[in-house]
């Protein structure tokens, strides 16, 4: 019986992972003067020169954030032996201890597709287009209790939730020296909706008791892409997969979305603070290619009968076209508050800089906090060491970040978590402390 349930719950778990675990952010970029990637971060911070992106090279970046998913959280060694942390050796307080109040990933693709940027008089422009995934996840802790303990009681899983947002949008933003020491920018950003797939769980709960395992699923499920097509259902109408067709093609879904920055400079110019809200936006999605349904599920296991062989259970789960799918919804994307300050000494050869990273997704808020060293040696190559606290990263995971901006070429990479501990799986270094990955790569031309 205990195995039938860990092996649901960790299916579940598995469920939500995939489909939130891969925004458009290097923390370590922030303070790069050279590079025009930090202008996604805050329309407010301009490069140093012109550019001109190339399709799908320019701008490619996949990050997974996370504040609980790390080898030491997960495994430990005991008695000279690695052992998951529901071997028996592993106590509950030790293994949850370890873990946040709740669990939290987010993810992003971004691919830039075409752009370009240019100065005019006492202004930056920019212009382009990207395509980009973003989604993020929650799951009550409630669920690892219940791996761990298989105790009696009651357990809320309600705060687990996901959702995934894939749409193409296109940009065109403007910076401006209002004065002196102050500099602001602004983007708009016109999207097109490419897919998405999210839920919305108004109860998940689960009664463990010696002889019987209970547990309720309510919410609402969507799915939205240019093939899908329901035909002629109605709200109310009884509602399985087998409905979903591929009624041809048809666009439909859209949105807007705004970034607002601005950077000022203090102790003549030896320190700069910034800050900017970005992806402020939403999109809304057709009705003529929703696939909506309200969610209601019962499920109870008494055991196995050993004198028959037969499982006592009972599953009774209905899905109900939704209200929403004859009118469309709207979802948000995941919005972002950068913070950031630094300090330069040396003629701005060396700065220190503080930036705070808040993502507002469609499930909790995540945090990030990176403490950077920044370096620029010679006017045309830019190196950034740097460390993320906040996030459930522990103390050896370091971020680094090269832009290398000469007349006529432009060449990025970066990664803001880099472990120095790993064990060994197999032929395998696997990281020990990281909880989170990205990486950033970019080529252009410089004009």
């Amino acid at each position: 019986m205990k195995r039938n349930i860990v092996s649901l719950l960790l299916a579940l778990i598995a469920l939500l992972t995939a489909s939130g675990a891969m925004a458009q952010t290097l923390n370590s970029s922030y303070f790069m003067q050279g590079t025009y990637l930090r202008t996604d971060m805050n329309p407010a911070l301009t490069p140093e020169r012109a550019y001109v992106v190339i399709p799908a090279l320019s701008g490619v970046s996949a990050e997974l954030n996370t504040n609980f998913f790390s080898v030491d959280n997960f495994f430990y060694k005991k008695d000279g032996q690695v052992v998951s942390a529901l071997h028996s050796s592993v106590s509950s307080e030790e293994f949850l201890g370890r873990l946040p109040k709740y669990e939290k990933a987010s993810m992003g693709v971004n691919v830039a597709l075409f752009g370009a940027g240019f100065y005019k008089h006492d202004m930056f422009w920019n212009f382009g287009a990207n395509v980009r995934v973003q989604g993020d996840m929650a799951l009550s802790k409630d669920i690892f209790t219940v791996l761990k303990t298989l105790g009696n009681g009651n357990y809320n899983l309600s705060e687990s939730a996901l959702g995934v947002n894939a749409y193409t949008e296109f940009y065109v933003g403007t910076t401006y020296q209002i004065l002196d020491w102050l500099k602001a920018g602004a983007r708009l950003k016109i999207l097109m909706g490419i897919a998405n797939v999210s839920a919305d769980f108004d109860q998940i709960s689960a009664n463990v008791q010696p002889d019987q395992v209970a547990a309720n699923v309510n919410g609402t499920v969507y799915l939205n892409a240019p093939v899908v097509s329901l035909g002629k259902l109605r709200p109310g109408d009884v509602f399985n997969l087998d409905m979903i067709g591929t009624g041809g093609f048809a666009m439909g879904s859209g949105g807007m979305a705004i970034d607002l920055g601005a950077e000022m400079e203090f102790l003549d110019k030896t320190l700069r603070v910034s800050a900017a809200v970005t992806d402020l936006g939403f999109i809304r999605w057709s009705r003529k290619t929703a696939a909506v349904a309200d969610l209601n599920t019962q499920f109870h296991f008494n055991g196995v009968n050993f004198s028959t062989g037969e499982a006592d259970y009972g599953l009774d789960s209905k899905m109900v076209v939704s209200e929403a799918a004859t009118r469309g919804y709207t979802t948000m994307l995941n919005c972002t508050l950068n913070v950031g300050a630094e300090y330069n000494i040396l003629d701005d050869r060396i700065g220190f800089g503080l930036l705070s990273h808040t993502e507002f997704g469609q499930t909790k808020p995540y945090t990030e906090l990176t403490l950077s060293a920044n370096f620029r040696p010679l006017n045309w190559l830019s190196a950034t060491l740097s460390h993320t606290f906040l996030s459930g990263t522990k103390i050896g995971v370091f971020g680094f970040a090269l832009n290398v901006h000469c007349t006529g070429f432009n060449f990025y990479l970066g990664t803001d978590y880099i472990d120095t501990r790993y064990v060994k799986y197999k032929s395998m270094s696997v990281p020990r402390a990281t909880t989170s990955l990205n990486a950033y790569f970019g080529i252009g031309f410089n004009i």
